[in-house]
């Protein structure tokens, strides 16, 4: 089997393949997050569900990023939080 360039990326990078780590305004969401800020709160979240190793998920790690700050610019009463599906397969399968 021949696995594309993504999916190559995905399965080296999986452990920790986190397009928006270190992003002031977007979470990146875990299970234990999760319950905590986006399943108790009536805070509206934006949230972006993504595998490493998909090229549309590439592409538009950018355009969420400006998506955020504009929001953010705008004073706009939402969070923004992001879930790798590959480590947070709970969260993307079952919830």
């Amino acid at each position: 089997m021949t696995l594309s360039r993504f999916e190559r990326f995905g399965r080296a990078e999986s452990g920790g393949a986190l397009f928006f780590s270190g992003h002031p305004l977007i979470t990146t969401l875990t299970e234990n997050l999760w319950e905590k800020r986006v399943g108790r709160t009536n805070v509206v979240w934006v949230v972006k569900f993504y595998a490493p190793w998909c090229s549309h998920c590439q592409r538009s790690v950018e355009l969420y990023k400006e998506a955020a700050t504009a929001a953010d610019d705008a004073a706009m009463p939402l969070e923004f939080g992001a879930v790798n599906c590959v480590n947070e397969h709970k969260i993307c399968s079952e919830w």
